[in-house]
């Protein structure tokens, strides 16, 4: 037997041994849960590491993304295709604005999209697209007031449209390509002609009335007569046919001489009819069918026929490239008045717009030309892909219709809303200045001639007398009086009515620059004789300050008066006190200073620079305050915004651009061809207008200016009924300014039998 102490040891030793076997259980387990603690700590750190790696991926494709899109619009822009670059634009600023709910926004991608929807806000003229037709568009036409549509096209159909885009029905013939369509004056019935000979009358709901093999050929043209009671038809059997359209009865039929005929039209009393031919001959009948006139008028197919309101006016649009204009007599005469060579390709389509202004043409070559009566080019709409057919105005003269071989209707303004194009000069643009009192402009070129216009284009006065180049010009603060310099060594005293009122002369060699004071009793003058001069409103001279060392260039009045700025081809900028006493020497640019501008509180002076720079001076001291830098090329013109919180640079880049006072560059706005040479705003600071070499003034209406959201509010506005409307637009597309696809109206179908 155990004994009790025998006993105790070896219970003792059990329970270590148990203590250590359950020990090392505990160790196993703890070794087992430290592995799978690391396995999943391992994991954990796997799955983040793919996490944030994945999340940078798709950060960086959406950020690549963007930058494709901004780098389309911009392409597309340059391409002279505007309304898909705002389309893209705006794509790209709606996805930059979601992207930036994420991540921290990227400036320069955000000034690129930015930059691209303002370009393209600014440069549109296209509204709408009208997608349907398979095969060139005819002819195309107004009705009701404006608030319809109506087109012809090779694909055999007739389609009516509302005026926002939206299909009505499809009027169908036998197949054959429809040539030419006209709608009655009371607008109720519409009418067709085909390449087969037919032609057809509708209602105006499409409702077919009738048709009838009306020619043996090809038909090429239809009107009817102002009276509504009368239709004739022309075609390639040069044969005019007058129909009484309510019965069908065939009224006359008389031939041309000289080939197909290819327009027509009803004089205005209706009393005669003017036709075009394929040999270019123009002919004006009477309704019995006898020839009253005829005239070779082209060297090539007459191809457009068009009245002006008052019926007086005929335009003419030919083969040969050219336009002809014809006042038509009371009686039987037709007797031209001009003609201008209006594209390089032969001009399908002429109209007058309503008001008799300007002729719209539209040309093989794609493009769209408004001209004024005199011949001479405004503006230029470009965007088709295909030869331009037909052109049709809308009846209140601001919305143009066109439709060609690329098979789209397109709706245009007729005018750009926030970008006004001044032509008239013939040569570039040096200078330009703003009266504060009357808003009006005033602009010096290389053409010899000072030009004032209001900020809305409208040419007021045309200043000539410089015998050169005119290089500069200012206006009195009062706004009644402008002064003038030129390459001829004379400085110009005007009264704004174009009256000469004086001739300064006392430079030597070129006059570079002009200046009135604020209180208008002195003209300050600069020129290549290195001098700066200033001059009482008699012509006598005050003072003549020398200190340059080479020409000078420029020269500045501060605000209060009391202070001049002179700079020029020897880098420093000088500022005098109005005793002419020299205050100190600007020293900083590294080439010649063309041009520089106090701020409005007389507190820093800009100047614009050879070295690709502006620099913004302290005037108390003289202290550099920033330097604007990012060109790549010279400076020729700086200028402060009225408030004084930002600066507007041209030069040889072609580009406006906008920077903050701390030398953050906010806006560029390209659209110049050549050179900028001045910038100046409007008294209330609602237009900026830059001057350049390429014979232009661009007014720019900076109330499109703004923050993405603005932009992208105005561009969705823009856009709204081709979103809406247009078939072709990719849902997405449609989504990003929130267009319900639910309001998209299904095109309705009349078909003849």
């Amino acid at each position: 037997m155990l004994t009790s102490a025998e006993f105790e040891a070896h219970q003792q030793k059990a329970e270590i041994t148990r203590q250590s076997a359950l020990l090392q259980f505990q160790r196993r387990g703890l070794e087992v849960v430290t592995a799978i603690s690391i396995l999943a700590l391992a994991l954990g750190l796997t799955s983040l590491g793919l996490y944030r790696q994945t999340l940078h991926a798709r950060r960086a494709a959406d950020h690549a993304h963007l930058k494709a899109l901004s780098q389309s619009a911009t392409a597309l822009f340059l391409s002279d295709q505007s309304f898909e670059s705002l389309i893209t634009a705006t794509q790209a600023g709606e996805l930059l604005q979601a992207h930036e709910q994420e991540i921290q926004p990227d400036i320069d991608l955000r000034r690129d999209i930015t930059d691209a929807l303002q370009q393209a806000l600014f440069w549109i003229y296209e509204r709408n697209r009208l997608d349907g037709h398979t095969s060139t568009v005819w002819q195309v036409q107004f009705m009701n007031q404006g608030q319809q549509l109506v087109s012809a096209s090779a694909d055999g159909t007739v389609k009516l449209w509302e005026a926002d885009g939206t299909p009505i029905a499809t009027l169908s013939g036998n197949g054959s390509p429809f040539q030419a369509i006209a709608v009655s004056p009371d607008q109720a019935v519409i009418a067709a002609v085909d390449s087969d000979g037919f032609a057809y009358l509708w209602q105006q709901d499409g409702t077919l009335i009738e048709s009838w093999s009306a020619h043996n050929q090809p038909l090429r043209a239809v009107a009817f007569s102002p009276d509504g009671q009368t239709l004739a038809t022309a075609g390639e059997d040069a044969t005019i046919k007058l129909w009484q359209w309510q019965t069908g009865a065939r009224l006359q039929s008389f031939t041309s001489d000289h080939g197909g005929i290819q327009d027509l039209l009803f004089s205005a009393d209706g009393q005669t009819l003017i036709s075009g031919d394929e040999g270019g001959w123009l002919y004006r009948w009477s309704m019995d069918g006898n020839l009253l006139a005829t005239f070779p008028a082209h060297a090539g197919p007459i191809l457009g026929l068009a009245l002006d309101s008052t019926g007086q006016t005929l335009a003419v649009a030919s083969h040969d490239q050219t336009v002809s204009l014809w006042s038509i007599a009371a009686d039987t005469g037709l007797t031209e008045i001009r003609r201008f060579k209006a594209h390089d390709e032969p001009v399908n389509a002429v109209k007058f717009t309503p008001d008799g202004t300007y002729l719209v043409t539209g040309s093989v070559d794609r493009a769209i030309h408004v001209w004024t009566r005199e011949g001479d080019l405004h503006h230029t709409l470009l965007g088709h892909t295909g030869q331009v057919t037909t052109i049709a105005l809308h009846p209140d003269g601001q919305t143009l219709a066109t439709a060609g071989s690329d098979r789209t209707i397109r709706l245009w303004s007729i005018q750009r809303p926030h970008l006004q194009v001044l032509q008239g000069h013939q040569a570039g643009v040096t200078s330009l200045t703003v009266s504060r009192t009357t808003a009006e402009l005033a602009s010096a070129s290389n053409d010899g001639t000072i030009k004032i216009w209001q900020f809305n284009g409208a040419l007021l006065q045309t200043l000539t007398g410089h015998q050169g180049p005119v290089l500069s010009a200012d206006f009195s603060d009062e706004g009644d009086r402008l002064v003038s310099a030129g390459a001829d060594g004379t400085v110009r005293l005007w009264h704004r009515d174009g009256t000469l009122l004086k001739v300064i002369k006392g430079h030597v060699g070129p006059v570079h620059s002009v200046a009135f004071s604020p209180k208008g009793d002195l003209i300050a003058s600069v020129g290549a004789d290195r001098l700066v001069k200033l001059w009482r409103l008699d012509g006598t001279l005050w003072k003549e300050l020398k200190d340059h060392e080479d020409g000078v260039l420029n020269v500045a009045f501060s605000p209060d008066g009391q202070l001049l700025a002179s700079m020029g081809w020897d880098h420093d900028v000088r500022l005098w006190s109005l005793e002419g006493n020299l205050l100190r020497v600007l020293e900083g640019h590294r080439g010649a200073v063309f041009a520089g501008q106090f701020s409005p509180d007389g507190t820093l002076l800009a100047t614009a620079g050879e070295d690709n720079t502006v620099k913004l001076w302290r005037v108390e001291d003289g202290s550099l305050a920033q330097t604007l830098e990012g060109y790549g090329d010279s400076i020729l013109s700086a200028t402060f915004t009225p408030d004084g919180q930002k600066v507007v640079t041209v030069g040889l880049d072609k580009t406006l651009r906008f920077w903050s006072l701390d030398g953050t560059l906010l806006n560029a706005l390209p659209g110049h061809e050549r050179i900028l040479n001045d910038v100046v705003f409007s008294p209330n600071g609602e237009y900026v207008a830059s001057a350049s070499s390429d014979h232009t003034i661009l007014v720019w209406h900076l109330g499109i200016m703004g923050d993405l959201s603005q932009l992208l509010a105005q561009s969705c506005n823009w856009l709204a009924d081709y979103l809406r409307t247009n078939p072709r637009v990719e849902p997405e597309s449609r989504q990003m300014c929130m267009v319900d696809e639910a309001t998209l109206a299904p095109e309705g179908q009349a078909t003849a039998p």
